[in-house]
């Protein structure tokens, strides 16, 4: 059975911007917080979701890809994001 890697977040379509973050994944342990703009996945620039998702599919469970940020228009940050298992539906 195929792993879907995730980060704990999901990413909107409006642009390339946090929607939400779970508690206890790798995202909220982070830092990473709902309204940040994702600038880029790994040293790639990303423009919407679709790019977001595409490289961490692009990538397996156990690996870390690096996010860089951009805070209120004014400050960038830059974490480092373990790929969880997506959770299982009940």
């Amino acid at each position: 059975m195929h792993e879907w890697p995730w980060v704990g977040a999901f990413f909107g379509n409006e642009g390339a911007f946090v929607e939400q973050v779970w508690r206890d994944t790798s995202a909220a342990e982070a830092g990473m917080q709902p309204g940040d703009e994702v600038l880029e996945v790994n040293g790639v620039s990303v423009k919407n979701e679709y790019d977001i998702y595409r490289i961490i599919f692009n990538h397996s469970v156990g690996e870390s890809l690096h996010f860089l940020v951009m805070r209120d228009q004014k400050k960038q940050l830059e974490f480092e994001l373990l790929l969880q298992e997506f959770p299982q539906q009940p």
